[in-house]
C-alpha cells in the first residue's frame, strides 16, 4: 500500500524472502489491490495479502471483479481510520487549520 499505514506494516512485519513484498511506500494511492491481483496471477501457489487504507480500498471494486473472474483469491487487510491519511497529513503541515475533503464516511 501507499498510505501512512504502510509504515506500520514495514516496521512490524518481517519479509523473509526476496520477491515477497510488492512495494515499500512508492506506489500510488489505491495500487495495492490491483498489485495483489497481478501477484496472484503470477504466483498462483502463493498466499497473497494486500494492505490497503480505507481510502485506497474504496478505489478498487473493479479489481475484485477481475480477481473473481479469473479465480485469483487474494486477502486484503483494510486499515480503517476514516480519513485519507497521507493527504490530510500534507494539508495539516502545509495549511494548518485548513484541512478539507479528507474525512471518509465508511460503511
Amino acid at each position: 500500500g501507499a498510505g501512512n499505514y504502510a509504515t506500520w506494516v514495514h516496521r512490524f512485519h518481517r519479509f523473509r524472502r526476496f520477491a515477497t513484498q510488492g512495494a515499500p511506500t512508492s506506489g500510488s494511492m489505491g495500487y495495492g489491490t490491483p498489485a495483489a491481483v497481478a501477484a496472484k496471477a503470477l504466483y498462483p501457489e502463493r498466499t497473497v495479502v494486500a494492505f490497503a487504507g480505507d481510502g485506497c480500498f474504496l478505489m478498487n471494486g473493479q479489481e475484485f471483479a477481475t480477481a473473481v473472474q479469473y479465480d485469483l483469491p487474494i486477502i486484503v487487510v483494510v486499515v480503517n481510520n476514516g480519513i485519507y491519511g497521507t493527504i490530510r497529513m500534507h494539508q495539516e503541515r502545509e495549511y494548518p487549520g485548513r484541512v478539507v475533503g479528507t474525512d471518509l464516511k465508511n460503511p
